[in-house]
């Protein structure tokens, strides 16, 4: 077995969350085409896209994913230097011959540009494998709001590597929306390395039978009067089952820096499982943080209280699911995306029947 996405400490090996393990060979595959820029490389010159493949430090889930991605079938280097009226929308389409991509993604955006970005990551077939990295560089002042979203099916596999680094004063809206498969396995990592940055993480995540997921998040503040937020909302049916590991790292030098995670995981199915790791590692002074974490089931009074409104049973799980999801998406920019969003949500999670 291949051991990824180690928690940046050790705890106990009782607790049995520090490494995730996937078979040996997970990321052998070669894939058959090469698709760099599967869009038009220029959007009226307001943004520019190449195919050079970024070589800068980043952080990988292991060794073996690290190597597979030497030789990427996807890359996509964009730099905004202009203000953007529009979202910048990719939509990605994994169907085909082709069951295995390797992508490798890097977005940069300029000093005191703001830019909203939508990677959307799709496979109407079920057995597909993603070895992805995302890299988001923001200069000084710039603000990015950047929303991904995987959907690969049921028997997918999507392992991705994020690294963020912010420069003074920079903001990052970073949301992540997961339809597990399989395997679903997140290394995110942010620095917020100039002072005053913020950098905020929603993630949603729904996993179905037989689905393993491992959601490792680190934000590693280093600059005065930084500020991070992680909010983790999600939902496991059957015997799926997940690991969240959350660590806020106050550095020195972060002085009057502020920290705060949050996780909430829905148990809707008798032999889902839970695991939860939320850390803070702090060698400074003057700083503030805070986290919780949070497993429940959907039901008793307050199902009952929706239901004697006249709503049938599935409707008043559809509403209360909705209203716990919704910490994730309020913020977001496109209502039309939001929706849909919510209705794949209601899909995975109740059948006609409830």
């Amino acid at each position: 077995m291949i051991e990824i996405n180690a928690t940046p400490v050790r705890t106990s090996k009782n607790y049995d969350i520090n490494t995730f393990s996937v078979p040996d060979g997970t990321f052998d595959g070669v894939p058959d085409s090469h698709f760099y820029l599967p869009f038009t490389p220029w959007n009226n010159g307001m943004y520019g896209i190449s195919d050079k493949k970024d070589t800068s430090c980043r952080k990988h889930l292991c060794p073996e994913a690290e190597k597979q991605l030497e030789n990427p079938s996807l890359v996509m280097n964009m730099t905004v230097d202009k203000q953007l009226d529009d979202p910048i929308c990719h939509y990605f389409d994994f169907s085909g011959d082709d069951d295995t991509v390797v992508s490798d993604i890097v977005i940069r955006v300029k000093k005191d540009i703001r830019a909203r970005i939508v990677l959307k990551f799709l496979s109407e077939d079920d057995r597909r494998f993603n070895n992805g990295l995302i890299k988001v560089h923001l200069e000084e002042g710039a603000e990015a709001d950047v929303v991904v979203i995987y959907d690969l099916g049921a028997e997918s596999s999507n392992f991705v590597s994020y690294e963020n680094v912010l420069e003074s004063g920079a903001r990052l809206n970073y949301k992540i929306v997961d339809f597990a498969g399989r395997y679903s396995v997140h290394g995110y990592n942010s620095y917020l390395e100039g002072e005053g940055a913020e950098s905020l993480l929603k993630t949603m995540y729904v996993g179905g039978k037989d689905s393993k997921i491992d959601l490792n998040f680190c934000q590693t503040l280093t600059g005065e009067k930084g500020h991070t937020d992680m909010d983790v909302v999600g939902a496991l049916t059957d015997n799926a089952a997940k690991n969240f590991k959350g660590t806020i790292n106050f550095v020195k030098g972060c002085k009057k820096s502020v920290g705060y995670e949050n996780e909430l995981c829905l148990l809707l199915g008798k032999e889902a499982r839970s695991k939860q790791l939320p850390v803070m590692l702090c060698t400074e002074e003057e700083v503030e943080g805070s986290h919780s974490t949070a497993v429940g089931r959907i039901g008793g009074p307050e199902l009952f209280y929706i239901m004697s409104r006249g709503l049938t049973r599935t409707e008043a799980l559809k509403l209360l699911t909705r209203a716990k999801f919704n910490v994730i998406l309020s913020d977001l920019f496109d209502e039309k995306l939001k929706e849909e969003i919510m209705d794949e949500l209601d899909e995975k999670l109740y059948d006609e029947e409830g």
